[in-house]
């Protein structure tokens, strides 16, 4: 048996990046079921604590840690991080979460355009 707290702090965390299971254990180079038994405090990630803390962003010692340095790749992720109403993991967590869309395909953020079919839309109405 484990700290229970340790598996708390990778589970709290892991959720709070959206992340599955399967997408942690993939990210460290585990299987699903070893993610489990860390989290049930089944068992200790030894060889792989420094893994988790910088794929979480956390300490499993529970000494405070500096939180993750972003730099800001668009106008609006700039002016999110500056944005003192979210709590600052939850900017971060916005963050990460357009990008892994992005990456998995989806579209970029950021002001439509002008081709983004509004502005046809709206000469169509004129013109009708």
């Amino acid at each position: 048996m484990t700290d229970p707290q340790v598996g708390a702090r990778i589970r709290r965390a892991r959720k709070l990046l959206r992340m599955t299971q399967q997408e942690l254990a993939d990210k460290v180079g585990v299987s699903r079921n070893t993610v489990d038994a860390w989290e049930n405090g089944r068992s200790y990630p030894r060889r792989y604590d420094v893994a988790l803390e910088e794929v979480l962003g956390i300490s499993l010692d529970g000494e405070p840690q500096a939180p993750p340095a972003i730099v800001p790749e668009y106008e609006w992720e700039r002016l999110l991080l500056l944005d003192e109403t979210l709590p600052y993991a939850e900017r971060v967590q916005i963050i990460a979460i357009t990008r892994r869309s992005r990456a998995d395909g989806g579209p970029a953020p950021g002001p439509r355009s002008a081709g983004d079919g509004r502005a046809a839309r709206a000469r169509d109405s004129r013109a009708g």
